[in-house]
């Protein structure tokens, strides 16, 4: 079993050292390395939970920002007495956005008897339910997923059934509010670009029928810039210019998110204000985010995690909305591009970073 850990541990570090040598990602790596090599020679199984595992977890990740959810995931497994090895092994892919992998590897889980599959973003999580119509039925628990209802992930949000469930980003929910404190931090604000991929249904019929209201009410004007791919994303990024926005305001869209380092680009170059899609990405860019966290997020589907191990069918557990939304505030970017975040939304931030 022992040696077993190392493999899985090793395999998971290089995969996630070697692409951009992340600091979050090599946290990651680090804590499962350390765990496999550190446990004592004789330890059996760590007491806490039955020996009934190893349960084997295929985790599918879009991109490298949403591996923080992975993060969070392990942390909540081992917070509930879950180790690594002895009671859970995980296959962790980072998919570099390639979505033609997706059916290879859920045909690898369901003919290894794999219990779980761990998805992140709507895109991943429709591609592996597709993939499972003709390779078997491991349970599918998602994350990231700005509308489970509305992309036709689940039937219901309380009886999602076709065992799968997870946790909603609710980002459709946060929009109006999302854009309302960035207008408030930025009274000067009039034009906001918004950076979106139109081969996405969810993102296209939705989010502007949201979002256009909400700005008339607030004196903004929307301005779409459709991309596609990585190429047109970041042509639009080094076309933006001062007398096209004010500000950049991201959307649900897993392009934006999985190429955020253009996005600061074009930020710290124009000196525009960014709002993240997501807190956990301010760490590098953006001034300010209202979201979930990635990482707890990940901690909150380790619980659901727990119960399908425990026999529970994962489309008898209801969806759930994230069980927190922070206002976090970057005043160290900011001043970066000498800009001045108003005093009420100082005042309303759950985090202030200086």
């Amino acid at each position: 079993m022992k040696k077993a850990v190392a493999v899985k541990s090793l395999s998971f570090f290089l995969n996630a050292w070697f692409p951009g040598r992340r600091a979050g990602i090599l946290l990651v790596a680090l804590l499962l390395v350390c765990h496999a090599f550190l446990l004592p020679a004789a330890a059996g199984p760590p007491a806490g939970k039955p020996a009934a595992g190893p349960y084997k977890v295929g985790v599918i990740a879009l991109s490298r920002p949403f591996l923080r959810v992975f993060a969070g995931f392990w942390q909540g497994l081992n917070e509930a007495g879950y180790h690594s090895g002895f009671d859970v092994t995980f296959s962790l892919h980072d998919l570099n956005k390639d979505r033609r992998l997706i059916p290879a590897l859920v045909q690898r889980f369901a003919r290894e008897k794999y219990d779980l599959i761990l998805t992140m973003t709507t895109p991943v999580t429709k591609g592996v339910l597709a993939a499972r119509q003709t390779a078997g039925t491991v349970p599918v628990l998602f994350t990231c997923v700005a509308d489970p209802l509305g992309s036709g992930l689940v039937k219901s949000l309380r009886q999602p059934g076709g065992a799968v469930t997870g946790i909603s980003h609710i980002s459709f929910q946060l929009q109006a509010k999302r854009l309302h404190l960035f207008a408030e931090a930025f009274p000067a604000m009039r034009k906001v670009a918004v950076f979106y991929n139109p081969g996405e249904d969810f993102t296209r019929g939705k989010m502007f029928p949201v979002l256009e209201p909400v700005a008339r009410l607030l004196g903004l004007d929307i301005v779409r810039i459709a991309v596609g791919d990585h190429q047109q994303l970041q042509s639009a990024c080094r076309e933006l210019s001062r007398a096209t926005a004010d500000g950049i305001f991201m959307v649900p869209d897993p392009l934006p998110v999985s190429n955020f380092n253009l996005l600061v680009a074009a930020s710290r170059r124009l000196r525009l204000p960014l709002m993240v899609i997501d807190n956990t990405l301010i760490a590098r860019g953006g001034v300010m985010g209202y979201s979930p966290d990635f990482y707890e997020v990940g901690r909150q589907a380790a619980a659901v995690a727990d119960h399908v191990f425990q026999g529970v069918d994962a489309g008898r557990l209801p969806v759930q909305n994230p069980d927190q939304v922070k206002l976090v505030v970057s005043l160290k970017e900011a001043e970066k591009l000498h800009l001045a975040v108003d005093r009420k939304i100082l005042l309303l931030a759950d985090r202030i970073i200086r």
